[in-house]
């Protein structure tokens, strides 16, 4: 009887350290990241071949807006600007990428944002008789007053399409710092 007593309060105890472990994490102070960037972009590898993309080309002085929304500041949203903004906005149909905050150690935060939603349709490009669906991902890191990551494009071949390229993916490097203003 006071084995099953002892057992029950062990039990008890295990779920009250669980439960306070989660509030604690839950209830955690999420950084403010939000600001305007100034950011390098560097083209890598371009794997889809897209027009105007030159491995090993660089573009500085790239404006970076971040916004988190006011209630759930895990959800965030990055504009880019310059051409690079010009070259997202003309393959997704927006310059806008969002997606949520996550811990990666104290102080750092990452997220993988996607483009914001427009509309119901996919985005697509076609290169001759081909056409491929596109998405984007930038792969991004916070730390302090930057942010740095990988803005990935792939390609993938339309249903019922017959394309020489089966899928591919083109790279650009993107490393950012919080304009003097908003430091």
């Amino acid at each position: 009887m006071a084995r099953r007593g002892l057992l029950a309060g062990l039990a008890v105890s295990a779920a009250a350290a669980l439960s306070s472990g989660c509030s604690a994490a839950s209830t955690a102070v999420v950084p403010q990241l939000a600001g305007a960037y100034q950011a390098w972009v560097v083209e890598g590898a371009n794997g889809c071949q897209i027009q105007g993309l030159a491995e090993g080309a660089a573009t500085s002085g790239v404006p970076v807006t971040v916004t988190q929304d006011s209630q759930t500041p895990q959800n965030a949203t990055l504009t880019m600007g310059g051409a690079p903004g010009a070259l997202l906005a003309s393959l997704v149909g927006t310059d806008a990428l969002t997606g949520t905050l996550g811990y990666l150690q104290p102080g750092v935060m990452t997220a993988t944002l996607v483009p914001a939603a427009i509309d119901a349709s996919v985005p697509t490009v076609t290169s001759g008789a081909c056409s491929y669906t596109v998405s984007a991902a930038l792969n991004a890191t916070f730390a302090g007053d930057t942010v740095q990551g990988t803005l990935i494009y792939s390609f993938s071949p339309s249903a019922g399409s017959s394309c020489p390229l089966t899928s591919c993916q083109s790279v650009l490097a993107v490393a950012g710092v919080l304009a003097p203003g908003d430091l």
